[in-house]
């Protein structure tokens, strides 16, 4: 049964980080994950005290039946308009339910029993990671709830002994799930009455346009959009944020002309090139551009396969787009690609990338391994001589930090300041009517001249305003940073436009100073008033090695988040899509982790080892995860997603086996089965905290800061319990 539960837990969590990506500003979907582990330690709380006389199978059958009314009510708060905060709260109670049911199971399991528990905790959630990209997409966030909801029904219905009057009640939630299956529940958000906060909702209530279709992936939600003004015009929109177009197939001249007079086109109008490669092709605009201007092969890669399904679904309206004659397309990460596909390219083109919302398990913050200098490094060294990397964006901070990005690529590669000036251009459409209003581009090898001189001149025909181009006036902010220089002009800038790097990828946070910590604020609260709740549950009325026990239980799930937390953000280019991320990374770490307490006893001819030499081991195991992961961690000369997945297995294996030993072994050293369902309980409360440390430290110091600082509380809790006797 524990190992059900816990598979609920992860199904719940991933659920809702999905329909909060979705539903709610980007930074909420971190809050996701801080809720689940707040959830678990306080419904934990309350079976260690209000619930405590309560019947093991009273409490099943009753925490069952509130877990299937929790999670529905939480799936109707989506179809109101309400504040963030309140549609926040109503994904609370489902997760307390499961913490006390959670919470019993280990009670029950006694001393002998708890290292079992453990282990089929930690397996029902690898279980759940494994099926969870399947889940996502069919039938989707919101459909997962609704199942979820209904299973709990049948399982209270279970557990209660099939009543007529229990079975009654869970036939109540089975309809929503039916009638969301066979697709007559309306979707929230294509109704307009569900509460939103992103692009997509903002853009249809300003022109009144609707949702024609929607489809789920790991990768978050696309919908396609239209607009009655717009007849031959579309849009696809990722976790209602950032959009690309689905145009009308150009089957007319009039439609390719249009097309050709495009902002997009211009990097295809200077180049002309023989072959290009599109990272984030979404709707297929570049795709169909590349092919209007000459090019004979190209390659789209494409990470959300949810917006490709609806592309290919809608070809009466857009024509073949990734179906035509040289056009080969890859539902994959971008960079993983070209780590995979080396062939030199004429073009590189990123139009409007944002993948942040694409992982679901790390961080949630601003993470985009597109635009780190590794990435950039990267791009340059798969371009041919005369080659290009283009880059739009719409907004003109990006697009700064994008130049100055290539700039310190190009230094690396050995050029000068004002030769790597020379090898870039800034072009701006002050029209902006399509949203592509910035592009750069950089020429690294070959002479750049003569495809400057076409930009001047495609410039001057379609009314462009350059920005850095040679031969034309610097504007403001490109003259002072071509008179100061890169590093003088990144440090006097009152914003954060240096390049950022694979170990701290916060692309889109241009704040400096203290100022960095402002988005993080509510999290750390979060997470500072669950470790004071974990301590106060701990301390409280126990006696000094019970309270060391609870001490360490809090360290433990503190330690634990920042390892595993830093783990995923490294691993995550490993990984490649969003779906190998659950079903790879996350899920061999559980499953490592699970083996970590029986295989230690094993070792240890069935005794329990001690639970400082387990503490040490986690300790040593993170320190030298720290110092090899930055060597490692993008498993480039791994190619395939089998192999990929099996070097990725076996490189979690020994740090996850080091971070399963310490729980069990403090489990086992409780004096009674309610501090078992305590130490449990506190150490999901202190979770939360951890979680909030990973953050902080990861965004201010990146992803080694935080694994480093989980060796140091895990080398902590080894001091403090070989302090203790019988620890």
């Amino acid at each position: 049964m524990i190992g059900i539960l816990s598979a609920g837990v992860m199904l719940l969590e991933l659920s809702v980080s999905r329909l909060f990506a979705y539903a709610l500003p980007y930074h909420f979907t971190a809050v996701a994950i801080s809720l689940a582990m707040l959830g678990l330690g306080s419904g934990a709380w309350l079976r260690v005290s209000a619930l405590k006389s309560v019947p093991s199978p009273a409490l099943l059958s009753g925490g069952l039946t509130a877990l299937a009314a929790f999670t529905a009510v939480f799936c109707g708060l989506l179809y109101l308009k309400i504040p963030a905060w309140l549609l926040i709260a109503g994904a609370l109670p489902p997760t307390v339910c499961l913490g006390a049911l959670i919470a019993d199971r280990y009670a029950a399991a006694g001393k002998n029993g708890s290292g079992r528990a453990y282990v089929l905790d930690l397996t029902g959630a690898c279980a759940a990671c494994l099926a969870a990209p399947l889940l996502l997409e069919k039938p989707g966030a919101l459909g997962t709830l609704l199942a979820l909801a209904a299973a709990a029904a049948l399982g209270g219905a279970w557990a209660g002994g099939f009543r007529p009057r229990r079975l009654a009640f869970s036939g109540v939630f089975l309809l929503p799930f039916a009638a969301w299956a066979a697709g007559v529940l309306p979707d929230p958000w294509t109704t307009g009455r569900a509460a939103a906060a992103k692009p997509l909702h903002e853009q249809m209530a300003r022109e009144g346009g609707r949702i024609l279709d929607f489809d789920w992936s790991a990768a978050g939600r696309a919908d396609l959009y239209e607009v009655p003004a717009f007849a031959n015009i579309r849009w696809i929109y990722n976790d209602a944020s950032n959009s690309t177009f689905l145009v009308a197939d150009p089957a007319t001249l009039e439609r390719k002309e249009f097309l050709k007079s495009l902002f997009p086109a211009l990097p295809f109008a200077i180049l002309q090139p023989q072959d290009a490669l599109i990272i984030g092709p979404g709707g297929g605009l570049e795709i169909h551009l590349a092919r209007l201007f000459g090019a004979e092969t190209v390659d789209g890669v494409e990470i959300n396969p949810a917006i490709v399904r609806l592309v290919k679904k809608h070809a009466a309206f857009a024509g073949p787009v990734y179906d035509r004659p040289g056009v080969r397309l890859a539902v994959a990460e971008g960079r993983r690609f070209l780590m995979e596909n080396p062939s030199p390219r004429s073009l590189i083109m990123l139009s409007l990338v944002f993948t942040a919302t694409a992982q679901p398990a790390s961080l949630a913050l601003a993470e985009n391994f597109l635009y780190t200098k590794e990435a950039f490094d990267l791009y340059l060294s798969r371009l041919r001589p005369g080659g290009m990397l283009a880059i739009l964006d719409d907004s003109p901070h990006r697009s700064l930090r994008q130049a100055a990005t290539a700039l310190a690529a190009l230094q690396a590669r050995g050029l000068d300041f004002q030769e790597a000036l020379s090898r870039i251009a800034v072009i701006r459409d002050p029209a902006g009517q399509t949203g592509y209003q910035y592009l750069l581009m950089v020429v690294p090898e070959g002479p750049p001249a003569p495809l400057w001189a076409a930009a001047r001149a495609e410039s001057r025909r379609r009314n462009l305003a350059p920005l850095w181009l040679a031969g034309e006036p610097a504007a403001p902010p490109y003259d002072a940073l071509a008179a100061r220089g890169l590093r003088e002009f990144l440090n006097s800038s009152p914003l954060e436009l240096g390049p950022p790097s694979d170990n701290a990828p916060f692309f889109f946070d241009f704040t400096k100073g203290p100022a960095r910590l402002a988005p993080l604020l509510p999290l750390l609260a979060l997470g500072a008033g669950a470790l004071g709740a974990a301590f106060a549950f701990a301390l409280r009325g126990r006696s000094t090695p019970d309270r060391r026990r609870f001490a360490l239980a809090a360290l433990l799930g503190c330690a634990f988040m920042l390892v595993e937390s830093a783990l995923l953000q490294r691993l995550t280019l490993a990984a490649g899509t969003p779906a190998a991320i659950l079903s790879t990374l996350l899920a061999s770490l559980l499953f490592w982790c699970a083996l970590g307490g029986p295989l230690g006893r094993r070792l240890s001819g069935g005794k329990d080892p001690s639970l400082g030499s387990a503490l040490a081991l986690a300790a040593a195991a993170a320190a030298l995860g720290a110092l090899a992961l930055p060597k490692v961690y993008a498993l480039a000369w791994v190619q395939g997603a089998g192999p990929r997945a099996a070097a990725l297995f076996l490189l979690l294996a020994p740090l996850g086996l080091a971070l399963g030993r310490p729980f069990p072994a403090l489990l086992r050293a409780a004096g009674t089965d309610e501090d078992r369902a305590a130490l449990w309980g506190v150490n999901g409360l202190a979770s939360v905290g951890g979680a909030s440390l990973a953050l902080c430290a990861s965004f201010l110091f990146g992803a080694d800061a935080a694994l480093w600082l989980g060796a140091v509380l895990y080398a902590g809790g080894a001091v403090i319990s070989s302090s203790e006797k019988g620890l």
